[in-house]
Order: C-alpha cells, then structure tokens, then sequence
C-alpha cells in the first residue's frame, strides 16, 4: 500500500491517494469533496486530503472545524499539515469550543468503524468504492450532476459538506441540498426531510449535514468502552423509517468472518437478527441496542443470537415549527421588535399560504434559514 498524489490511470491499484499539499483556504476546502467523490470514477476509491489544509493560508479556525468535519466523512481521516509550531491540527491546538467539537466527531469517526469496515469489504471485494458521487445512484436525473459537493457515505449515508463561512448574524452556514424522491432524515437531529427538492440548509459549527435515507440501517460502536481496537461488545443500530430493509454488518478477525444481518420490517413491526460465521472472534457477551431514529418507538437490545423482536409503529417525532421559529431567532442578531413580530405571525398563522406570504418580506438569510423550518416541521 502506497501514500501518493494521482499518478495517472492504474495508480489506483496502490491504493491511497491524496489531494497534495493544498493551501489553508476555503477556496481549497471547496474543492476538496469534488476531488474526492470523483476520484472514485477512475478507481481512487481510498482518496484523502490534508484536512484542515497544509500550508500558506492563516489561523481559521471555523476553517478547520469545518474541514474536520467533511473528513470524517471521507474515506480516510488525516490531519496534517507542514512543519510549524504555529500550524498544528490536534484539538488540543486549538480554542475550548473548537476543541470539543474535533474531539467529538472524531470518536464519531472510530464509533463508524462497524459501518466503515463493511464498506470497505465492499469495497475490495465488489469495487463499490465509500464515497460515490450523486450520480453513481441517480445517473438519468439531471440533478444529480449538479450537485459536485454531495455524495453518498457508503449505501445508507447522504452528505453535503459545508464549505462556506457562517454567517455571523444566525451563527450558521448554508449548503444547497439536493434531496432525490423518498425521504430523509437528519443523522442527527433526526428531522425528516421529503425528497424530490432542492433546499438550502442551515447548520451552526457543530453541524455538519448529513442524510440517512428511508430505510437506513447503521451500525455503530455501542460503548466508550469499546473505542480500542477490538471488536466492540455492544453495537449500536441506527434504524430509520422506512419500509423492508436490511444490512450485513461485516466483521473479520484472524482470517475468520463474521456476519450480523439486521433485518427490519417496518410494516411488520418485526426485527431480526440473523448471525453467520466463527462466533469466537466476538466478544461472548455481545449485546444489539436497536435505535428508532426518527419516532418515538422504544430502544429494543437483543442478545448476540439469531433472534426476532417485535416493536410498535408509532407516529414520526414531530416538530413544533413556533417552537422551531422562536430557538432560530432567539439567538440571531436581529432587533427585538422584529423577533417579536415574526413570532407573533408564525403562531397566527392558519396555513401554508400565510406562512409563505410571512417569508416573502424577509431578507434573503432569514427567508432561507425559516423555509427549512417550515418544511422540516410540515413533513
């Protein structure tokens, strides 16, 4: 295996590539999704990038969050940069805020490993690479080639990196979405989103916007415990509405296989767990905790056997738009009568044309960051 730049076709065979030594600047962090989705056309399918930057450019620290954040989700995770004291990428380098934030997806980063590990197989065994652009599952919908910084993460994953400033007024930064028929949902505030739209979406720095689509199943490791490099006691699924679906969950350990099939019937209410393979390399204790993202239906944990669980089908979660309304414009920088106002004609307003008519004499930020409020809180 060999760390390298493109050496032109075939270089793919060796098989970790990277962007080169890219500049510290929101320019080079625009392109980098780009680059690193369409490297997969030509087998590049391990592609990375120095994340955060380099070299040149200055002290960004809402740079490197956000950059930090895309590489997580990118087929390999690596901070690096050039020789400085004063060019580090550690958390601990940077402010408090910054900090906890990197921390944080960068357990969440070893928590994929169940989900990351079996698309890798996958990868190396079917040639179906991590990221694929929108197109590679989409290729008769003209959308799908307009959309150069959204791909999918693995089969279950949808993500559109933010690759913009914040604006300072909302705290947040936006990125058009490209939401194909069906529905999606939020990673992880668990919002529903109904396809077969473009929308903006907005996200404060801690957020990055990613998808899971209708169905979705993923895998997680289950407990801080487990954050070593074992194979983890507890693994946490992460199930979204939808209708039959299953995954394999993909496990190797001295030359052995194991596979775990989750397997939910939505219409049904019916789980089930379906193992295969030399047990012994997993921890005998192993323990399943089902997740229902998206409804308010209870966790179910089963044992690590082939086994069957029933759950009821309740109603998705539901938003509060006023409630939605008032968290977005508590914290903006906007004058108090104009809150007040706004407030007062979201809970007075008695449809979607009203609530429409509301967003046509708001400035362009406002309008945008409100229209999703509106249609996560409608579907």
């Amino acid at each position: 295996m060999i760390l390298s730049r493109y050496a032109g076709p075939g270089s793919h065979r060796y098989p970790v590539g990277f962007s080169g030594d890219t500049i510290i600047s929101w320019n080079s962090l625009r392109f980098q999704p780009y680059f690193t989705a369409t490297a997969s056309n030509i087998g590049y399918s391990w592609w990375s990038h120095d994340i955060g930057g380099h070299m040149l450019g200055d002290y960004d620290e809402e740079l490197q969050t956000r950059w930090l954040q895309f590489g997580v989700f990118s087929p390999i995770t690596r901070l690096h940069s050039s020789r400085s004291p004063f060019n580090s990428k550690e958390p601990w380098f940077f402010s408090e805020t910054t900090s906890k934030i990197m921390k944080k997806y960068l357990r969440l980063r070893h928590q994929m490993i169940p989900y990351l590990y079996t698309m890798n197989v996958k990868t190396h065994e079917e040639g179906a690479p991590l990221i694929s652009p929108m197109y590679y599952f989409y290729p008769e919908n003209d959308e799908s080639y307009n959309v150069p910084n959204q791909y999918f993460f693995g089969t279950e994953l949808m993500v559109a990196p933010i690759v913009e400033k914040m604006d300072l007024a909302f705290q947040s930064a936006k990125v058009d979405v490209w939401f194909p028929e069906g529905e999606w949902y939020d990673f992880f505030s668990e919002k529903k989103y109904t396809g077969g739209v473009k929308l903006s979406v907005y996200r404060d720095i801690s957020m990055i916007p990613v998808f899971a689509k209708s169905g979705a199943i993923i895998p997680l490791v289950g407990s801080e415990i487990d954050m070593g490099v074992d194979l983890p006691e507890v693994v946490d699924w992460h199930v979204f509405p939808g209708k039959q679906h299953s995954f394999e969950m993909i496990e190797d350990q001295n030359g052995q296989r194991y596979k775990t099939r989750l397997s939910i019937n939505w219409e049904m209410g019916m789980v089930e767990l379906t193992l295969q393979g030399d047990s012994s390399i997993v921890p005998s204790n192993r323990r399943h905790r089902i997740h229902f993202k998206g409804t308010n239906v209870s966790m179910i944990e089963l044992p690590n056997k082939n086994d069957t669980a029933r759950f009821e089908c309740k109603d998705n979660k539901r938003l509060s738009l006023n409630d939605e309304v008032f968290r977005l414009l508590k914290t903006a920088s906007l004058p108090y009568e104009l809150k007040d106002r706004l407030l007062n004609q979201f809970i007075n307003a008695k449809n979607s044309h009203e609530l429409m008519n509301i967003l046509h004499h708001q400035d362009k930020e406002l309008r945008g960051r409100l229209l999703e409020i509106i249609f996560t809180s409608q579907n």
